[in-house]
């Protein structure tokens, strides 16, 4: 469709990817130069079609607020949201998605609404903006710029590799691979790859650590960021938990907090000896330890040690990760790792995979329900934490 004011960008990602965050409204604010984060309203976390988000927004010294609505949903070809005032449709806000050769091609527009020109002096007094297209036509440009960043970035932070018939995924933030939404994003973006492939996966970190749990960065910062993140980290968890495929989680080195419960969410775990630690620290660093955690480390852990693991913030090791129900199997050293992992993970391609799906199904059906109970409880207590005004 063609716009009277719009921009075009052609990305190499799929489309897939740039459907992810062009969606995720929450974090809007980290590439357009005007709107500044906000929250979704009425119980929705996510983009669907009627789900209500009210952005924060600023211009120089200008700030307003204001409520959009979702109209299209189309995964993942057409995103559209609407400005409305009472009974006034100001504008729409659009994205469309066409797959490339080398990716997508992603077209952003604004459309006046029916009612934009009668409301028009009164936007200019809130954002002193006197010529609107105009001033969305270049700040849509930016826009885009900044999300062909942002997906980079994510391909750098999860690293997709179909070899010998395994999907491997490695999380490699250079650091302590937290758990942040675009790391988030990443791994998602590339288990879709995956699901798409139809290939066992084997998801693995960098060089001493699977991961250190959640971004404290984000944490500290308070507010809908911080509970996109940790919603969004117990999502990740469910699906890998569900995924359809076949899934080893190799783990070189410390898997901490959210870590620790990603470790828990393979079918098949394998660690490496040395000083590293697998912990569940929340009770440690003052945090009651969530309902949907204790689910997830209910259906891996012994008895005994998921009592210590949330009463205790106990810290288990390689060593007596076996016995503890953590992982399943630990070889000696780094270098023996990912052959180890490639390697079972290979063996279960001759698995009946409908059989797989229909089993795993039925062993963590009530787990599955058990996490999404207890995630809708730890979202009640998260946003009392995070988003109370």
């Amino acid at each position: 469709m063609t716009y009277a004011v719009s921009v075009v960008r052609d990305v190499a990602a799929s489309a897939e990817k740039v459907w992810a965050l062009v969606t995720d409204l929450s974090r809007m604010g980290e590439w357009s130069p005007e709107n500044q984060g906000g929250e979704w309203l009425d119980g929705a976390s996510c983009a669907a079609v009627g789900a209500k988000f009210k952005g924060d927004n600023k211009i120089g010294d200008k700030t307003w607020q204001a409520v959009v609505i979702v109209e299209v949903c189309d995964a993942p070809k057409k995103f559209v949201f609407s400005l409305k005032y009472k009974d006034l449709h100001l504008s729409d806000w659009v994205y469309e998605i066409e797959p490339t050769t080398e990716g997508c091609r992603v077209t952003h527009a604004w459309v006046e609404g029916p009612q934009w020109a009668e409301f028009a002096p009164i936007g200019k007094s809130i954002s002193g903006v006197d010529d609107r297209a105009s001033h969305n036509l270049r700040n849509m440009g930016i826009t885009l710029d900044n999300l062909i960043k942002a997906v980079n970035n994510l391909e750098n932070l999860a690293t997709f590799v179909a070899s010998d018939g395994v999907s491997v995924i490695t999380m490699d933030d250079g650091k302590a691979n937290v758990m942040s939404l675009a790391m988030q994003q990443a791994v998602h973006a590339a288990l879709d790859e995956a699901e798409k492939a139809k290939l066992p996966v084997v998801l693995t970190g960098r060089s001493g650590i699977l991961s250190a749990g959640f971004d404290l960065k984000t944490m500290s910062a308070g507010g809908q960021p911080v509970f996109d993140m940790l919603n969004g980290g117990i999502e990740l968890a469910i699906r890998l938990l569900g995924f359809p495929n076949p899934v080893t989680i190799a783990c070189p080195g410390h898997a901490i907090a959210m870590g620790v419960f990603l470790l828990q969410c393979g079918d098949y775990r394998i660690g490496v000896t040395g000083n590293f630690k697998y912990v569940a620290n929340e009770v440690a660093i003052g945090m009651a330890m969530p309902y949907s955690t204790i689910e997830i480390l209910r259906q891996r852990l012994t008895p005994a040690a998921i009592s210590r693991a949330v009463l205790l913030s106990e810290v288990f090791t390689p060593m007596n990760g076996i016995e503890n129900g953590l992982v399943d199997r630990v070889v000696a050293t780094d270098a023996e790792l990912m052959p180890a992992a490639l390697e079972f993970a290979k063996s279960t391609v001759l698995l009946n995979n409908s059989a797989h799906i229909a089993s795993k199904n039925r062993l963590r059906g009530d787990v599955l329900a058990a996490i999404r109970a207890g995630l809708i409880k730890d979202q009640k207590d998260w946003k009392k934490l995070f988003l109370a005004s």
